[in-house]
């Protein structure tokens, strides 16, 4: 186009189309097409239009994200439910699909989509480095946040497991993320597995790892970090037991007599007591507990839970006859001897200094003064 004074002079010229413009057009007019078809998901759609399709026209055509997008887009234009997966099998996630806001990979990978049991991982491979250097991991799962698919409540108990990592002595930060069908020991060995992550730190640094008490979580990150020393979480242990006293309708008891109140919160503080005098404190609370006045018939099956799950079985010469969370406690952590009175197992419990990062709710540290009972407690700041 020229311009001469108030002329304008339109000039004639005609370029070519580039061939991969045309073709990348005529691909997502296919798309398009095929997304119509209400069996078809997002994936499948774009894959059917993209049959025969060239590289440099793929180049020219928005990434699949995009695609998708435009695919829910033109659906919702036309009224077209988008299909479910109906099976873990169905799921398909392709590379450059799920992507942080750094443009990162955030799948990770999953099983075979043969498998009954098929797991899903989340992280980057930073997420990944990140972790390799953390000298504390925290593996903790919550049910409500996995899908329905993953939870049927019949076979399958799913659970969204995350693995955190305490990065620079500063602040937890969630870094895995695995979707699990199960919680068998072989699913979390599996993710374990997976991610391949050996902790690197200086110095012999230990490397702890704190979880929720599910035994087949004790059993697979004892398979797969036998090294590791392995802490509980103690306010997963109050939150078990505090589940019991509401299903077995103690609630209201707990609230108005004050006797019942202050022994079932005495129970809780039992990981405070030196690990040698957990059992015979834990029978002095049990002989307290049954010579209550208000003591509720149902009493003895929160007894055989508590003793099933956090004390074990003692023969009569006190013998323990089995393996028990105690057995598990470990020596305290360097530069933290000098605390006095300090029981062995209190880093066991999720009250240490860094874990409390985690709970803020927790005010201090409480660890007990007295050689029996639950009298004397001394509560530090932190």
């Amino acid at each position: 186009m020229a311009l001469y004074g108030n002329i304008v002079l339109k000039i004639p010229h005609n370029h070519p189309s580039s061939v991969a413009s045309v073709g990348a057009r005529k691909a997502k007019k296919m798309i398009q097409d095929f997304s119509m078809n209400r069996r078809l998901t997002p994936r499948q759609a774009i894959r059917s239009g993209l049959i025969g399709t060239s590289n440099a026209v793929k180049k020219k055509l928005p990434t699949r994200r995009n695609l998708t997008k435009d695919i829910n887009r033109w659906r919702q234009n036309t009224g077209i439910v988008i299909p479910e997966p109906t099976s873990l099998a169905e799921i398909e996630i392709e590379p450059g699909e799920l992507v942080n806001s750094n443009g990162e990979e955030f799948f990770y990978g999953s099983t075979d989509t043969n498998d009954p049991n098929r797991i899903f991982i989340f992280a980057t491979q930073k997420n990944l480095e990140i972790l390799s250097h953390c000298s504390t991991w925290m593996a903790d799962g919550t049910c409500k946040s996995a899908p329905k698919l993953f939870n049927n409540g019949r076979d399958r108990r799913g659970q969204l497991w995350t693995i955190l990592g305490f990065y620079k002595k500063i602040e937890s930060i969630p870094l895995v993320y695995a979707l699990m069908p199960n919680k068998r020991t072989q699913d979390y060995e599996t993710v374990l597995n997976a991610i391949n992550i050996r902790p690197l730190l200086p110095n012999n640094e230990h490397h702890t790892i704190i979880f929720d008490f599910e035994k087949s979580e004790l059993n697979a990150i004892i398979n797969v970090y036998p090294v590791s020393r392995l802490h509980g979480c103690w306010k997963h242990m109050v939150d078990s037991l505090w589940r019991h006293v509401v299903e077995l309708d103690w609630e209201e008891l707990y609230n108005v007599d004050d006797d019942f109140h202050l022994l079932i919160k005495y129970l809780f503080t039992l990981p405070f007591v030196r690990l040698n005098d957990v059992y015979p404190t834990y029978v002095e609370w049990k002989n307290e507990f049954k010579n209550l006045n208000n003591l509720p018939q149902n009493s003895g099956e929160f007894l055989k839970y508590v003793e099933a799950t956090w004390i074990g079985y003692y023969d009569q010469a006190g013998e323990d006859d089995q393996t028990t969370i105690w057995d598990l406690a470990m020596k305290a952590e360097p530069g933290q001897e000098d605390l006095p009175n300090m029981p062995p197992q209190l880093l066991f419990v999720h009250m240490g200094q860094k874990e409390v990062q985690w709970h803020k709710q927790i005010p201090g540290l409480a660890f007990t003064t007295a050689l029996n009972g639950f009298n004397l407690f001394t509560t530090i700041n932190v």
